[in-house]
């Protein structure tokens, strides 16, 4: 948890997207070079730098997305880590995060010419591509966050919401994004998990989902 109401990833919950991205492409190497840079990155996005803290949702996904590609902790799939943790850091606030290609330009110039990203340029694209989870989506994380230790559920207040859109202006893939599951139906919930163990499975469900809806996207990203 942040030091608001927002539902940070830790560590650990890094880790186990970062496994997810290795075990979707045979080509990618496994491994840490810089275990110290992802507790770096987690604790900048939830407790701030010297003393400024993110102020809103979307500033903190653009330091999640920025510090895991710019610290590169490892050995490969450092963007596909970031982006599949921001899409996972906004749906446990109850956000969809519906990206598009253009997703991909954003990561490499992060990883090749950080300089030249204007923050505001960035959270513009964060904002305008996010959206409420539908309810069905909700529901289903509303269900597991109590179970998963410091969560308490989904944050009411998120931030400053995008314009609203009329979800048909969406194309297939932005609109599949607001779902947890296909056609809303809810994964049956293992019993006698640990919490540590139900955190572990509620993020591979929506990691998956990601890798699902964004196919392409992600084996582009691999072979470049």
């Amino acid at each position: 948890m942040g030091s608001d109401s927002t539902n940070c990833l830790s560590r650990a919950d890094v880790l186990v997207l970062h496994e997810l991205v290795v075990e979707s492409n045979v080509d990618t190497a496994t491994g840490v070079t810089s275990p110290g840079d992802i507790e770096y990155v987690t604790e900048r996005v939830r407790e701030g730098h010297f003393g400024h803290v993110p102020e809103s949702v979307h500033e903190r996904a653009f330091q999640l997305l920025r510090l895991v590609v710019v610290n590169h902790p490892f050995v490969d799939g450092n963007k596909r880590t970031a982006l599949m943790s921001v899409r996972v850091f906004y749906a446990l606030n109850g956000l969809a995060f519906a990206y598009d290609r253009q997703i991909k330009e954003i990561l490499k110039d992060l990883a090749t010419d950080e300089e030249s990203v204007e923050q505001e340029t960035v959270l513009s694209y964060l904002r305008e591509h996010t959206g409420p989870l539908e309810p069905d989506s909700r529901a289903t994380i509303e269900r597991w966050l109590p179970r998963i230790g410091d969560a308490d559920g989904v944050p009411d207040d998120v931030g400053p919401e995008p314009p609203e859109r009329d979800s048909n202006d969406r194309d297939p893939e932005q609109r599949s994004a607001t779902r947890v599951t296909p056609d809303g139906d809810q994964p049956e919930r293992p019993a006698g998990l640990s919490p540590e163990e139900a955190r572990r499975y509620l993020l591979r469900l929506l990691g998956n989902q990601d890798l699902e809806e964004h196919e392409k996207i992600y084996e582009e990203l691999a072979y470049e």
